[in-house]
């Protein structure tokens, strides 16, 4: 993997949130780690706020990537 180029190993969408639409995290692999990039429907890139439930989907996704 050259040092510019950069693979989405993961996308995750989390579903409608007031305020905000639809969203996805979408993390890439680069040379030398990852890039998380967080999306929304409304207003381009977002702060937002994970339920628990949603945080521990996204930590099981993460590890997938990982291992």
């Amino acid at each position: 993997m050259s040092a510019s180029s950069k693979t989405l190993r993961l996308r995750f969408d989390l579903p409608k949130k007031e305020g905000i639409g639809e969203a996805c995290v979408l993390v890439y692999e680069m040379a030398d780690g990852f890039s998380l990039v967080v999306t929304a429907e409304h207003g381009g890139d977002a702060d937002i706020s994970l339920t628990r439930a949603e945080f521990a989907q996204l930590q099981q996704r993460l590890a997938e990537v990982v291992t």
